[in-house]
């Protein structure tokens, strides 16, 4: 981990899962009640301070949005952020990257919920539509198959190109 390249509100995704899974935390520094130098939601758990190496343990982390550059925009950042420390998680409404996306830009937003929503709703409008086609012999396989393959492979794929190596 390179740390002098991490700045307080760096925002940061460890690839989970084969990199299928793409968890969103923050890092604030050693701010801490022991030290932790990151805030993250975690199912269960809800938004906590932890340690970087512990939430990474191992896997391939990236910087998916740099920190800011004045001092006092990362001050605000970081307090964004620790203001929703105890916070539950929800998948859909605060999820980690509701959560970092809040503390970084101010507005709760996940692309990946944001990409299911519109894969569901034209999936029904397919079948509101379309009814002659969704009728046909493997549709719905297919359908499912290219949703699946759009929030697993074609997001990270098109994400990519904004993120450095931690």
């Amino acid at each position: 981990m390179k740390r002098n390249i991490l700045k307080p509100g760096t925002c940061i995704q460890v690839l989970k899962w084969l990199g299928l899974v793409r968890h969103q935390l923050m890092y604030v520094g050693p701010r801490g009640p022991n030290g932790e130098d990151v805030i993250h939601n975690q199912p269960g758990r809800g938004v906590r301070w932890d340690f970087l190496s512990d939430v990474a343990r191992g896997q391939e982390a990236r910087i998916s949005a740099p920190a800011p550059e004045a001092t006092w925009e990362q001050e605000a950042t970081v307090r964004r952020m620790i203001s929703q420390v105890g916070q539950p998680y929800d998948l859909a409404t605060n999820n980690c990257e509701h959560v970092t996306w809040f503390g970084r830009f101010g507005k709760r937003v996940s692309m990946r919920v944001v990409y299911w929503f519109f894969a569901i709703l034209a999936l029904v409008g397919c079948a509101l539509f379309f009814p002659e086609v969704v009728r046909r012999k493997g549709f719905w396989p297919a359908a499912i198959l290219v949703a699946v393959l759009g929030a697993f492979v074609v997001l990270p794929w098109v994400s990519m190109h904004s993120e450095e190596h931690v």
